[in-house]
């Protein structure tokens, strides 16, 4: 039997996201490809893939499982939970987050890598996001702000998480009648992690998202989104919160979508903006449940 890798994920317990993770990084399988590179997979993947959920669940790297064979793996795992266990709050967010500032004190990017990946294959997408991006972007800007960080380690931790949502992102197989969603910054604005976060959840959601990166000025916006056939437009705005070309940006992308067109603004920085522009009707959010909502409301 072959199997595909959503089955596969349904069949282990793993994401699809966690098992392509550990594909590229530890070798773990060489699934078959079809003639449109899709994955496939055999009896004896599924089988190793549990054998290393096991050992992951009880709070083992997989970078030392993936080294075992699955003989090692079957005897270590025949011994019982308790002789593998960890304490319960190993996977707890705390534990993730506790484990990624440390990883980022030590500027040790394959640390703060498996630490991620292991908080997304074990919280799930959503709660990964909230409980452990959200929080570990806020501590990280806090010691930012107090100089306790170096340019170098803020730099690591954003192109890590940078890498790590996009994994994320890429790995919703949605269906092609969903509605579609383009996520973005206006021009100007250069953070892109919001962004990120957001087109996560928006898959989460089951919308289709296209991604178009940050810092793109409201005409390529607009034109996009008649091009794509988008339902809605999703914004960002991080940082600065002073830049009058941005206001700019939102009239002419309002005016070149039109009045009923949903575009979703959102972001640390965005009621500076918004302030001003309540009578374009922009669907502001001030955070991610928020967010969902005005999802939801979209026709």
């Amino acid at each position: 039997m072959k199997y595909t890798i959503r089955t596969v994920a349904s069949m282990t317990g793993l994401s699809q996201y966690t098992i392509r993770a550990w594909e590229r990084r530890h070798h773990i399988l060489s699934p078959d490809r079809t003639e449109t590179n899709r994955r496939l997979y055999g009896e004896e993947d599924v089988f190793r893939l549990k054998l290393l959920k096991q050992m992951v669940d009880a709070g083992h790297s997989i970078g030392q499982s993936s080294k075992l064979t699955n003989d090692e793996l079957f005897r270590l795992g025949s011994l019982g939970p308790d002789a593998l266990a960890f304490p319960n709050d190993r996977n707890s967010p705390e534990q993730f987050i506790n484990a990624s500032i440390a990883s980022v004190v030590r500027l040790d990017e394959e640390a703060l890598r498996d630490s991620l990946v292991r908080g997304a294959a074990f919280l799930g997408a959503g709660p990964f996001i909230e409980n452990v991006i959200l929080p570990l972007l806020s501590h990280v800007e806090s010691r930012w702000v107090e100089k306790s960080i170096s340019i170098a380690q803020e730099h690591m931790v954003t192109a890590v998480l940078r890498t790590n949502l996009e994994q994320l992102r890429s790995s919703f197989l949605t269906s092609p009648n969903a509605r579609r969603l383009l996520v973005t910054t206006p021009k100007g604005q250069m953070h892109e992690l919001g962004a990120l976060i957001v087109s996560v959840i928006a898959g989460l959601e089951s919308w289709q998202v296209t991604y178009l990166g940050p810092n793109l000025p409201a005409d390529e916006i607009s034109h996009a989104a008649t091009k794509s056939g988008a339902s809605a437009v999703a914004l960002s705005l991080v940082y600065p919160a002073d830049d009058p070309d941005i206001s700019a940006e939102l009239i002419l992308l309002r005016q070149n979508l039109g009045e009923d067109f949903p575009i979703i603004v959102g972001g640390r920085v965005a009621p500076a903006y918004l302030a001003s522009l309540q009578h374009l009707d922009f669907l502001a959010c001030q955070d991610l449940n928020e967010f969902r909502t005005a999802l939801e409301g979209i026709k």
